[in-house]
This record gives structure tokens, sequence and C-alpha cells, in this order.
């Protein structure tokens, strides 16, 4: 069969029925979002109609047909409109930030695999630089647009393009960073799809940030439109989704094109280690909160529990300041908020429908001293940067890798070199099976990105953790 590989889609021709079903079982997985009598339901990023699929998985496609005895023959259609330039002042990058750039550059297509406080901003800035054209930088939240914009002027003297404030008919490129959120891009393709997709027919690179996001339905199919030559994606945490669709994710962008790991750089000096202590609390779900399922357990055991939230402000009373608390659910955070403020602990709380202004003035205060604590919800898991941050408390429990590594991160920056080391404290949940498998995940998570990870006992001690290798994979994966 031939493959004709476009900017963001393979078309697949002249294919046996036989080849059309292996690249359709290949490319597909099971989505987890589907329960009851659809449990086990598959879905596949190759379509028969059509005959395509997202040009990011080509290179899979490749691997696999070679294991697998299919032959292809490829036909590459992918434009060619910029090209590097050889004199382009990057001096502000570190060693390791040139290597990923280049790497970027060498692969056209693909994810940089970066942890928190890597500079991911100033690679996509020195990506921009190295290759000159209009350049769309997609991001979730509207703070990262004005962080990387403020970047951008910073390295570059530019002024960077915020599309997100502008009406969909009224988007035009400029050669250089234009910025966008993925919810502003998606909503104008909904508002005004012809004036967008012109817009979007002159990029040249596509950029984007915190990647893992992308295979949200309405982000994958915005970014599907974007026909970019260079396509890349920047994350900490590209591929641990735990629905089993971080192969979407790979199909935006393609696969991993340049890793560095957290502990590397905590080597190196550039960012600091974390020291995870977690806490046992020891507790029971009563049947009316099992009988509601994980809603129901999480609300009596996390978020209304009096021992738990008891622990977590004592937790709090000795963690080094100036210290972030991270919860879930709003009302979770005020509670925790009035309980700190009873013992004379100077908190504050901060949630997404607070204003930007307030969630910054915030920042201010805790970077001051004026405040020794803020309590925030998952806005501020990402995006915000409070380098001389001296310790996190994780109170939101929760099962997933991203999150658990995305609030270590809030404190991995080294203030300039002052900060080593800081202090990550976690509530390990026992009692309840279902709270107790997700906080030995979270566990698991720290041992496997290399972090000190202890267990306080009763008596103050601390011992190591060592995670339990139950299965094949886990194994392969502790290995790694």
């Amino acid at each position: 069969m031939w493959i004709e590989i476009g900017d963001s889609l393979c078309r697949v021709k002249n294919a046996t029925p036989d080849e059309q079903d292996w690249v359709q079982r290949y490319l597909s997985f099971e989505d987890v979002r589907f329960k009851g009598r659809r449990r086990g339901h598959r879905v596949s990023l190759f379509s028969t109609i059509r005959g395509t699929f997202p040009a990011g998985l080509l290179q899979l496609v490749r691997d696999a047909a070679g294991r697998d005895g299919v032959k292809i023959e490829e036909l590459d259609r992918r434009s060619t409109r910029i090209t590097p330039d050889p004199n382009a002042d990057v001096a502000w990058l570190r060693d390791y930030q040139i290597e990923a750039v280049e790497a970027c550059i060498a692969a056209k297509r693909g994810i940089c695999r970066a942890p928190t406080g890597s500079g991911k901003g100033d690679m996509i800035v020195g990506l921009v630089k190295r290759l000159p054209g209009r350049w769309l930088f997609l991001v979730h939240r509207d703070n990262l647009v004005s962080q990387q914009a403020k970047r951008y002027k910073k390295y570059t003297g530019l002024i960077a393009n915020e599309m997100s404030r502008t009406p969909p008919r009224d988007w035009k490129l400029v050669r250089g960073l234009n910025l966008m959120t993925l919810q502003s891009l998606a909503a104008g393709l909904r508002a005004d799809r012809e004036g967008v997709k012109i817009a979007l027919s002159q990029l040249d690179g596509l950029v984007i940030d915190e990647c893992h996001t992308s295979p949200a339905d309405v982000y994958y199919n915005a970014i599907q439109q974007c026909h970019a030559e260079y396509r890349l994606g920047f994350s900490g945490t590209p591929l641990d989704r735990g629905d089993n669709r971080s192969l979407m994710a790979i199909a935006c962008l393609g696969k991993v094109v340049y890793s560095i790991k957290p502990q590397v750089l905590i080597d190196a000096g550039f960012l600091a280690a974390p020291q995870i202590t977690m806490v046992p609390v020891r507790q029971t779900a009563s049947a009316e909160a099992r009988a509601e399922g994980f809603h129901g357990v999480y609300e009596e055991l996390i978020c209304a529990s009096e021992e738990r939230n008891a622990a977590i402000v004592e937790i709090v009373r000795g963690a080094p300041k100036p210290c972030m608390v991270f919860v879930r659910i709003v009302e979770h955070g005020r509670l925790l908020v009035r309980a700190m403020r009873a013992e004379g602990i100077n908190t504050e709380f901060v949630w997404g429908e607070k204003s930007k202004l307030a969630r910054e003035g915030a920042v201010e205060r805790l970077e001051r001293g004026d405040s020794e604590v803020l309590v925030a919800s998952v806005v501020f898991q990402e995006g915000v940067d409070i380098p001389g941050l001296e310790s996190v408390v994780v109170a939101s429990g929760g099962k997933s890798i991203i999150a658990a590594l995305q609030r270590v991160g809030r404190g991995m920056r080294t203030d300039g070199g002052r900060k080593v080391t800081f202090d990550v404290y976690d509530v390990l949940d026992l009692g309840s099976p279902m709270m107790e498998r997700h906080s030995r995940r979270r566990m698991n998570t720290y041992v496997r990105e290399s972090y000190a990870t202890v267990i306080r006992s009763a008596d103050g001690t601390a011992e190591a953790y060592q995670p339990r290798l139950r299965t094949r994979r886990e194994k392969r994966e502790r290995i790694k």
C-alpha cells in the first residue's frame, strides 16, 4: 500500500482490504470513558471512509509495518516553507535547551518531554528565532499567553501577536510568535470557520504547550485543522494520561523526539530537589458514601473529613514558609482556609473564578511575606512561577500522574540558586481501598521520578518508601 504524507494527515492508497483492516486495528485503542454495556469500546484513529490517519502517527505505523511484514511505500506531500537561520542568536539558552531545539528542528514534528522549571517557554522562543516564520503557540490557560508574550519580548525585543483578544473574523498571523488559547481556537473555528481556516492555512509552525491536554476532543479537533510544516509539543508529562488517550497526543504532533529527566536538571543545579513526606491518615468510608461511588467517598474522606483536614492543618503549621496547599474542590479549600486562620496561620485562597489580577496579587503577597500560605485549586497547577516557595502540601488526593507532578513542579525553581531542596507533603490515605490505591499511585509516581519519598510514622520517624511491583508492566516502568 501507498501512504501519502501531508502536514496534518496521511492518506492510505491502493491498500488491500486486509491492509486497511491492519491499519484500523493498529490505530485503535479502548476508550475508558465508556462504561457499562459499552465498556471495552474501541476508537480508531484511521478513517476508513477517507482512508486517512493523523500524520503524527506515521512513525508508529512505519515501525509496526516493519514488525508485521506489511509493505508500504511513501509519497511525501508536505510543504517546505521555512529554513533554519544559522546566525540566530539564542545565547540565553542552556546546553540542554539548545539540544532540545535542535532535535525539534531536525524532526519537524514531535514532542519534547521537559519537566516543570526546565525553561520550556525559553526553548519555544529559541525555536521561533532559529526558524523565522509564522508560528502559532497554543496554550490551555490564558495566563500562559501573557507569560509567553513577556518572555518573547524579553529575548527578542518584539511584540507577540495575542490573537485570543481578537475576534475570529480579524485573525491575522504575523511573522514571529502568534499566541492563542486552545479554547479561543476552538471557538473561532465554530464562529467563523472559513475566516479562521484562511489564517490557519498561512501557518509555518505550530507549538502546543502542556501538550498532554491535546487529546481532549474539542482541542484535538481544533489542532487537526492547523496545517503547519513544523508541529511540536512541550510537556513534562506528555504521555502520562490515565485514560488511554495519550495516543492522540502523538497523533497531533508525533513521537517524543527529546527527553530530559528532572533528576538530570537537579544534579546540574537547575532545579531544586523535592523531598516527599507521606503522612498516613486512616479512615473508612460509610456505606452511604460507598454507594455513591468515587464522588461520595471523595467528599466524605477527602473534602469533609475533620480528621484528615486537621492533619493537613498540622502539616501546614510545621511546613517551611512560604507554602502552597493544593485542593481540587473549592469548598474543600474554604474549609481548610477557615481552619488555618482559626489556628493563627495567615492564609489566602485562590480558585478559577478569581480574576487574573486577584490571583497575581495573592502570589505577590505570598512572595513578600504578607501571607504565609496560599491555598489554590487546579488553576495554579500549571504556569505559575513562585521561585521562593519553600513547601508544597497536596491536600487534594487523586490518582492523576500529571497532576501529581505538576503540583510538585510548583516548588522546583531554584530562586536564583538559593534553593537546593524543598519540602512536599502528601497524605497517605489508609482504610479505604480506593483512596489508598490513589495514594500509592502518587507515591509510585514520585519514586519513578527519583524523588526522595518517605512515610512518616506515628512517632515522627520516617521510613523510605519502596513501591510494590505487582505486574510485569509496573516492573518494566520501574526499571525505566
